[in-house]
């Protein structure tokens, strides 16, 4: 698997995408159902990306390595994945 950073971003600051959506749209607070939040998420991801600081980024990078050698934890694989009748 080749993983992108923004992925790992996402998956693993999920809470401060959702912020930074939150402050593009103009609105209190954000989730993955408020209108037009799909729109800003990449916008979203690269400011923060942005704002990191070199040892963040660092950071970033290594799970984003480690994503791509070993794949997800397994607690995010149940996440997104569904369950199929046996």
């Amino acid at each position: 698997m080749n993983a992108k950073l923004t992925q790992v971003l996402w998956l693993t600051q999920e809470k401060d995408v959702l912020a930074e959506i939150a402050s593009l749209l103009g609105v209190p607070e954000a989730n993955t159902k408020t209108p037009g939040w799909f729109g800003v998420r990449m916008k979203a991801m690269g400011n923060i990306i942005e704002r990191m600081s070199p040892e963040e980024r660092a950071e970033l990078e290594k799970e984003r390595e480690r994503i791509s050698q070993e794949g997800h934890l397994e607690d995010v694989r149940r996440k997104y994945v569904r369950c199929r009748p046996a």
